[in-house]
């Protein structure tokens, strides 16, 4: 009954990882403009570290164990979708795959 009458908010999930010069690895999306660490929107009844391990193996084809959380951020309405939660962990530090 309470879910019917709570608010509901979307819920992301990224990974921050770095590589050994503490480069911050970073996605084109191709749904935005911006580049953004990876990870998404978190599927209803799966955790934040699911969906995020989830998003990373879609994304980069990486199978990652996100690590503790930093940080917790409030991400306002944009580009039609409504406000959501946003919770970045921890992704470690990788050695760069490839160099530009």
């Amino acid at each position: 009954m309470l879910n019917s009458i709570l608010p509901r908010k979307r819920g992301i999930s990224q990974l921050l990882v770095c590589d050994p010069d503490d480069r911050v690895l970073l996605c084109q999306l191709t749904y935005k403009r911006d580049w953004d660490l990876p990870g998404g929107v978190i599927e209803v009844g799966e955790s934040p570290r699911d969906g995020l391990a989830r998003e990373v193996v879609e994304e980069l084809g990486l199978d990652l164990e996100p690590g503790p959380l930093l940080l917790t951020d409030w991400l306002p309405p944009w580009g039609g979708w409504d406000d959501a939660i946003c919770l970045v962990f921890d992704g470690g530090t990788l050695d760069p795959v490839c160099s530009t």
